[in-house]
């Protein structure tokens, strides 16, 4: 082990070397902790930011994969980590496996760690933890106070570095979300026993960073989903940043997912962050991922094993914590066989998964669905919502909705657009007319598809015909009470107040 003059020239120009970086925060975090852990010659190495309440706010390692940092417990010793951020005073363990503060650790215990330095990075802003897992002794009270020098050095760069990632997180959060509903919430209407399914699958995956897989038909609702899941996890004040594969051509896919810098092809006049950059510290949802070329699968397969993406052109590698979410309107195992997705990205990419059902699942989340789409058009618009009478309820109800969700947001739109007071059948498209028709028993009978169409109820009908068979019957008898109640076959009392309820003037032929 060297003495501390001959350690002293990694950590010279330390703070100008970070900044001169660039302005990306994850790129200037990734070199500090090099920086750190090549001058004080440790193996292994995590700086983590700490944010309001010393809760971690951006973390980095080196010699550490990102999926051993996000997705195990004991990638590193979190409790030494813990306890110098909790006392602001620097831990030195020479030989982990003897101390008895931490050899019964199970991180300790299960990566072999043998020295540990963790050093606390001004007040409350940092901690700069460091190990060893080949022998012990490998730090000592010379490493320590170099370790301090360094990170002192470089306290005012991780202070700009914290302050940037709350910004962008803060800009890119108000960037990717649509406006919530009115309780603050992402609101996923329904309690159908599918739904209350969905929620509890979501919520299981809220609780892990491992990449998620959303299934279900175009229009379900994945990309609501996954939102969800995202404001429920730990990442919810990180980034929620969307794409479609499949809207982006093969020869532009690249730098949207991975960035490119200036120059690495023509019309690259300027660094550009891809989506993973851009989704660090917070949640990517692709969807349609089996639309990429097979060149591009490989390339997404890399960055979820290493979690480090090359921008185009860059010679160096980048990392990112990224949550990837992927969703697809077709089954990925299909598409395996069908040769149109590799089967090691289908492996990583279904660690977790949900499924989002089909309207016609859930048929009995129509109403709830429709008034939510109703106040929501409402709201747009400027004006109550229209009611929706009992007979076009009941029509949307026994529409099949191919189209799902999405289809009825828009059905619900064109009848707001309409602006009628009350909707009857006949205000419904011919499409889910025609639809609704068939799921209550193919063709109808003329008579009833006519009450249908004039969206009339049964009563309606029947109290025209009523009216209709009175007035002929008074019109044959001269328009007297007892010949009509005769031809009815009704008593003259019930003939007569029947045909003023329906405003029929009739004469009182006095008792038969």
């Amino acid at each position: 082990m060297g003495t501390t003059d001959e350690r002293d020239e990694p950590g010279a120009g330390l703070l100008g070397r970070v900044v001169a970086a660039g302005p990306d925060p994850g790129h200037m975090l990734d070199l500090a902790l090099g920086l750190l852990v090549e001058g004080v010659g440790a193996e292994r190495g995590v700086l983590v930011l700490l944010g309001e309440g010393g809760a971690p706010a951006e973390t980095v390692a080196r010699n550490i994969r990102d999926a051993e940092l996000n997705g195990h417990d004991f990638a590193y010793s979190r409790r030494i980590v813990e306890e110098v951020a909790r006392t602001a005073a620097p831990v030195l363990v020479r030989d982990a496996s003897r101390d008895p503060r931490f050899r019964d650790a199970e991180s300790v215990a299960g990566l072999a760690i043998r020295s540990v330095l963790a050093v606390p990075v001004a007040a409350g802003l940092a901690v700069l933890y460091l190990d060893d897992r080949a022998a012990a002794g490998r730090f000592d009270d010379a490493s320590r106070a170099l370790a301090e020098r360094l990170t002192l050095e470089l306290a005012p760069c991780l202070a700009l570095i914290r302050d940037r990632v709350r910004l962008e997180r803060k800009v890119a959060g108000l960037q990717a979300a649509s406006p919530p509903d009115g309780a603050g919430r992402w609101t996923i209407v329904g309690d159908s026993e599918p739904m209350r399914r969905l929620r509890r699958d979501a919520e299981r995956a809220a609780r892990w960073h491992l990449p998620l897989l959303i299934e279900g038909e175009s229009g379900t609702g994945k990309a609501l989903v996954a939102r969800a899941v995202h404001a429920a996890s730990e990442r919810r004040d990180g980034p929620f940043v969307a794409e479609s594969c499949a809207a982006i051509s093969d020869e532009l896919l690249p730098s949207e997912l991975f960035g490119h810098v200036r120059g690495a092809f023509s019309g690259a006049v300027r660094d550009r962050q891809g989506l993973f950059e851009s989704a660090s510290g917070g949640t990517l949802l692709l969807d349609q991922a089996a639309a990429m070329s097979p060149a591009l699968q490989a390339a997404l397969l890399r960055v979820l094993e290493e979690g480090e993406v090359r921008p185009l052109g860059a010679e160096k590698k980048r990392r990112v914590d990224v949550r990837l979410i992927v969703s697809t309107n077709e089954p990925l195992q299909g598409l395996v066989a069908a040769g149109r997705l590799r089967e090691d990205l289908l492996y990583r990419l279904a660690v977790l998964a949900v499924r989002v059902p089909p309207l016609r699942e859930r048929r009995e989340d129509v109403p709830a669905l429709l008034d939510h789409f109703l106040r929501r058009c409402a709201h747009e618009v400027g004006r109550g919502p229209p009611v929706i009478g009992d007979a076009a309820r009941e029509l949307l109800v026994a529409y099949p909705w191919p189209g799902n969700v999405r289809q009825l947001e828009n059905e619900v739109r064109r009848l707001a657009a309409l602006g009628v007071r009350r909707v009857l059948p006949r205000h419904l498209s011919d499409e889910v007319l025609a639809g609704a028709r068939r799921g209550a028993g193919g063709v109808l009978p003329v008579e009833l598809r006519r009450l249908i169409d004039e969206g009339k109820t049964l009563d309606e009908v029947l109290g025209e015909q009523e009216r209709a068979l009175i007035a002929q019957a008074l019109a044959a008898s001269g328009g007297t009470v007892a010949g009509a109640a005769r031809l009815l076959g009704l008593e003259r009392t019930t003939l007569l107040r029947r045909a003023r309820r329906h405003g029929l003037r009739a004469a009182d032929g006095g008792p038969e």
